[in-house]
């Protein structure tokens, strides 16, 4: 039987039926920069008249996913878009995913017939006579739950606005590939095309992500102005791209910054 191309419900469950919190391309992307932040380290981004220097800090991811172990080469901020995307699943389904995965599974209930009967240090363990009733359990476990509450230390209820349920090891936020796609190439291109302007890092981005979209030909025009005949461009009419250009270049080293501090991906202002 045939089947067709995956929801993407169904991109968050393994073979083997791990889950995770957010669709794979997350992932895939969050690898992308990772892998980026490497290749610039040590670099200097300028952010509202503040210096910020690129590197890992301390922060428990990169004690995770160490940076030492993640390749320079094949280098993905290049001139190039030639051979990008086969480096790029090269990497991430060849050595990122096979690593680091189990770090973004979620937790859930590990049952003693699994195939890997190795208990975590931080789960809680039941262990129940033979033949025990299953009323009885379930009234255990829940008489168990009811004195963790009880716990001064152990906050319950609803979780805190703004905070992620998910109990994976690696937690990263929801965001849309087309985002994630586009600010890297922009990043790409203004890093190794530093002469463009934001209308030709526009169009060449634009061109990436829609291999059907025809880079137009800026040319000055004739035009009617209050003191007579006048000239002016056509670049011009393309004033939204270029501002909206600007602001994915900013954005793109926001993400970066934030991300060596273990945030991903938060682009809005830095942490």
């Amino acid at each position: 039987m045939a089947y067709g191309k995956r929801e993407r419900e169904q991109r968050r469950v393994g073979r083997d039926l791990k889950r995770l919190p957010q669709d794979i391309n997350v992932y895939r992307w969050f690898a992308v920069y990772v892998k980026c932040l490497k290749e610039l380290e040590g670099q200097t981004f300028k952010i509202r008249g503040k210096n910020y220097k690129l590197g890992f800090s301390s922060h428990k991811w990169w004690s995770m996913i160490n940076p030492k172990h993640i390749p320079k080469s094949p280098k993905f901020i290049r001139e190039s878009n030639v051979n990008l995307p086969r480096d790029i699943d090269r990497f991430f389904n060849g050595q990122f995913w096979l690593s680091h995965r189990d770090k973004f599974i979620e937790k859930t209930t590990i049952f003693p017939e699994a195939n890997n009967s190795e208990i975590p240090p931080n789960f809680n363990s039941f262990h129940f006579p033979p033949d025990y009733p299953r009323n009885n359990m379930i009234a255990d476990i829940k008489e168990w739950y009811k004195q963790t509450e009880r716990r001064p230390n152990l906050k319950v209820g609803r979780t805190a606005k703004g905070k992620s349920k998910s109990n994976a090891d690696i937690i990263l936020d929801n965001s849309f590939e087309e985002i994630l796609k586009r600010l890297f190439h922009t990043l790409r291109i203004e890093l190794t095309h530093p002469d463009l302007t934001n209308l030709d890092i526009f169009f060449k981005v634009n061109k990436i992500m829609n291999k059907k979209f025809v880079i137009p030909k800026i040319e000055r025009i004739n035009s009617k102005t209050n003191y007579g005949k006048g000239t002016r461009t056509t670049r011009q009419e393309w004033m939204y791209e270029i501002r909206k250009t600007q602001r994915d270049r900013r954005f793109a080293k926001i993400l970066l910054i934030n991300l060596s501090k273990g945030v991903f991906p938060k682009i809005d202002r830095l942490i």
